[in-house]
């Protein structure tokens, strides 16, 4: 099958994941001026979690946010997850539809959260948060999503 120049990404797959559900609109955790995560606010919307966490997952986030946008894409997220053939773009596309609160066809910080979030917590209905598959030594983690 044919490979972009994004690790594995199979290019015969539409980035597209948008189903029929309602937007959902949620807090902006990014500034675009400064291209900084608001620390004020992801406490306020994630408060379980510590600075050196936020700091984490700032670091994890950007690393796969290959073009700069302060978004991650299907095949960005491919490439995080789904590239070392834990799961399939369908799985990842399944579980973005889930999160995409804002129907974007992007999982920007605040979402991005959320998953870590579901994982942590073994919630949510697609196949990837119910396999475990993005789970290791008992702790919710990933190489996309690491709450510590």
């Amino acid at each position: 099958r044919p490979h972009s120049a994004r690790g594995d990404f199979p290019q015969n797959i539409p980035n597209d994941i948008t189903d029929k559900s309602p937007s959902t609109p949620h807090p902006h955790l990014v500034s675009k001026v400064t291209g900084r995560a608001n620390l004020h606010l992801v406490l306020k919307h994630f408060p379980y979690l510590t600075v050196e966490q936020v700091s984490k997952q700032w670091e994890n986030f950007r690393r796969f946010d290959k073009n700069n946008d302060f978004k991650l894409d299907l095949p960005e997220l491919y490439e995080a997850v789904g590239g070392h053939g834990k799961v399939t773009v369908n799985e990842i596309r399944e579980a973005m539809r889930e999160v995409d609160r804002d129907q974007s066809n992007n999982i920007d910080f605040y979402e991005y959260l959320k998953i870590s979030e579901m994982i942590f917590k073994n919630q949510g209905d697609s196949a990837i948060f119910k396999s475990g598959l993005l789970h290791h030594n008992g702790s919710a983690s990933s190489e996309a999503c690491v709450l510590q």
